[in-house]
C-alpha cells in the first residue's frame, strides 16, 4: 500500500469522528488532577449538610464551553453534600446558567426550590453589589429570579446575613472573583473558591498560592478535573478527549506521511 496515496478525504473523516465521538460520550481518557483542583473539592466536600452555599455565575455565552462544565460539576457536588444554594448573578446574560443549573439538577438530587435552592436576580454594579451582599444581603435582594419576595422564601428567612454563609463559589472570565476576595473573604473571613477560564490563571494563582482563594478550577481542564473527582463525566471530560484524540490523529497523520515518503525513497520512487 502506497502510504502517500491515502485520499486526504480519509483523514478528514477521522478526524472529525475523533472530535464527535467524545463529545457525545465521554472516553475518560487518563487525567491528572491538579492540587488546585483537588484543594476546591476539599473544600467543599468539608461542608456540612445544610451549609448556605453562595454560587455566583458571572460569565456569558461567550465562554461558555470553559465555564459550564465547572458551574454544572459544582452545583451537583454541592447538591449531593445537601448544601444550601443561593446563586447570584454579577452578569447580565448569567442568570440563564443559574437557571439552566436549577432546572437540570435539582429533580434529580430532589432539591425544592425556595427551601434548598433560590436564584437572585441580576444585579449591576460587580463588586459594589459583592459590598452590598456582605452589609445584608437580604436589603439587596428583595425578591428573588422568580418575583417572590424574599421574606417569603424560607431559605432566605433562615439567614440573617453573610455570616451564615458557609462558602462563596465564583465563575468568573473576569475580576468578579477577586473582587468576591476583597469583599468578602477578607472583611468577614468567608472561604472563596471558584473557577477562571485558561486565560485569568496567572491573574489568580497570586491569591491561589497565598491560600485566600481555597483552590482554582481552569478552564475546560479544571471542569475535566472536577468531573473526575466527582465521577460524573461531562462536557468537559468529552472536551479533553475529543482534543487529546484529534491531536493523536494528527500526530498519526505526519507518521504515516514521513513513513509513506521515506519508503518511496528508499525504493527509488522518492524525491531527494
Amino acid at each position: 500500500m502506497n502510504l502517500q496515496k491515502i485520499d486526504m478525504r480519509v483523514w478528514y473523516v477521522v478526524l472529525v469522528l475523533s472530535l464527535f465521538i467524545p463529545l457525545m460520550r465521554p472516553l475518560g481518557l487518563p487525567l491528572s488532577i491538579s492540587k488546585d483542583a483537588q484543594t476546591v473539592y476539599d473544600t467543599v466536600e468539608a461542608l456540612k449538610p445544610g451549609a448556605v452555599v453562595i454560587v455566583s455565575p458571572s460569565y456569558s455565552p461567550g465562554t461558555d464551553a470553559e465555564m459550564w462544565p465547572q458551574h454544572a460539576a459544582i452545583v451537583q457536588h454541592l447538591m449531593r453534600k445537601k448544601a444550601k444554594i443561593i446563586q447570584v448573578s454579577l452578569d447580565l446574560s448569567s442568570v440563564m446558567y443559574a437557571e439552566r443549573a436549577w432546572q437540570t439538577y435539582g429533580p434529580k438530587y430532589n432539591m425544592k426550590y425556595g427551601e434548598d435552592h433560590v436564584i437572585m436576580p441580576y444585579k449591576a454594579g460587580l463588586d459594589v453589589v459583592i459590598a452590598a451582599m456582605g452589609r445584608d444581603i437580604r436589603a439587596l435582594y428583595t425578591e428573588d429570579y422568580y418575583r417572590t419576595p424574599t421574606k417569603d422564601i424560607p431559605l432566605m428567612k433562615s439567614i440573617s446575613g453573610i455570616k451564615d454563609v458557609a462558602l462563596v463559589v465564583d465563575f468568573m472570565p473576569g475580576n468578579t472573583l477577586v473582587d468576591y476576595l476583597r469583599q468578602i473573604e477578607s472583611p468577614y473571613k468567608i472561604p472563596v473558591t471558584g473557577g477562571v477560564t485558561a486565560v485569568c490563571i496567572p491573574t489568580m494563582m497570586p491569591y491561589v498560592q497565598s491560600g485566600q482563594c481555597r483552590g482554582l478550577l481552569g478552564g475546560m481542564r479544571g471542569g475535566a478535573e472536577y468531573e473526575l473527582l466527582i465521577n460524573t463525566p461531562g462536557a468537559a471530560i468529552g472536551g479533553m478527549d475529543a482534543q487529546s484524540l484529534s491531536h493523536l490523529v494528527v500526530i498519526l497523520a505526519i507518521a504515516v506521511g514521513n513513513i509513506g515518503y521515506l519508503s518511496a525513497r528508499k525504493k527509488g520512487g522518492g524525491g531527494k
